[in-house]
C-alpha cells in the first residue's frame, strides 16, 4: 500500500519553462487529502524547499540539496560533507568563473553547491570541465537539468529518502518516487515504485518501474493518478 509520495520539483512539478503547474499542485493536494504524505525531494536549498512545502500543503518530511540535507518535524540533518563541498566550491569559483557562475542559493546551502554554465558555454563541455577540475576531490558533479550540483560522494536522494523513511516510520516499499534527471536516479531505484518522466535521460529511464507517456508536470499528474490516486 502506498503511504508516501517522494517528488522532485524542477521539471517534475513544473512545465518546461520551470513554472509550477496548477494541475500538478492539485494532484499533489489530492494525494494529501487521501492520506498520502508528500515528500519534496529537490536540489534546491532547504529554505526554498520548506517554503514550497508550506504553500503546497505537504505533510511529509523534506529532502534538499539532492540529499545532502533532510528535514523532519523541525529537525535538520546534514548528510553531506560540508568541508569537502566548500573546497569544491572554492576551486570552481577561483578557476572556472569564466565557464560557470554560482547559483544565487549558494550562500544559503549546507553541503551541495550549485553552478550554472555561462550563456556562451555549451552545457556538456562545461560539465566535463567541472568534473575534470574536481577529479581529485571525493565529490560528484551532476547535472539536474537546471544546474550543476557539487557534493560529497556519500550522499544522494536515495540515501536521504532511506533515512527520512526511518524518521517517518515508513518502509521504502510504501513510497512512490517521481523524478526526471540523473540526480533522481538513486531515489527512483530505491523506492517501492520508481517513476521517471518522459523527458528524462535514457539511463534514468532504465531504472524506472514506469516511464510516463507525458513529460514534465503532465507526466507527474499521469503517474499520481495511476499509482497513488487509483491505489487500493
Amino acid at each position: 500500500m502506498v503511504k508516501a509520495l517522494a517528488v522532485d520539483i524542477d521539471g517534475t512539478l513544473t512545465d518546461k519553462e520551470g513554472r509550477l503547474d496548477t494541475e500538478a499542485i492539485e494532484a499533489l493536494r489530492e494525494a494529501e487529502r487521501k492520506g498520502i504524505q508528500v515528500i519534496l525531494a529537490s536540489g534546491n536549498s532547504l529554505c526554498v524547499v520548506l517554503g514550497l512545502r508550506y504553500y503546497l500543503g505537504c505533510s511529509g518530511g523534506a529532502i534538499a540539496e539532492n540529499g545532502a540535507v533532510i528535514w523532519y518535524k523541525g529537525r535538520i540533518e546534514v548528510l553531506g560533507n560540508r568541508e569537502v563541498a566548500l573546497e569544491a566550491r572554492r576551486i570552481l569559483v577561483e578557476r572556472l568563473s569564466h565557464i560557470v557562475r554560482e547559483s544565487w542559493q549558494n550562500p544559503h546551502r549546507y553541503a551541495d553547491f550549485a553552478f550554472v554554465p555561462r550563456e556562451d558555454m555549451p552545457r556538456g563541455e562545461a560539465l566535463r570541465t567541472c568534473r575534470e577540475v574536481l577529479k581529485e576531490l571525493p565529490v560528484v558533479v551532476e547535472d539536474s537539468g537546471v544546474a550543476f550540483h557539487v557534493r560529497s560522494r556519500e550522499v544522494d536522494k536515495g540515501r536521504a529518502l532511506a533515512r527520512l523513511c526511518q524518521l517517518m516510520g515508513l518502509d521504502l516499499k510504501e513510497v512512490v518516487a517521481i523524478g526526471d534527471s540523473e540526480v533522481d536516479a538513486q531515489m527512483i531505484s530505491i523506492a517501492g515504485i520508481g517513476v521517471v518522466l518522459a523527458h528524462a535521460p535514457p539511463e534514468v529511464k532504465a531504472l524506472a518501474t514506469y516511464v510516463t507517456k507525458e513529460a514534465y508536470a503532465k507526466g507527474f499528474i499521469e503517474a499520481v493518478r495511476l499509482f497513488v490516486l487509483e491505489d487500493g
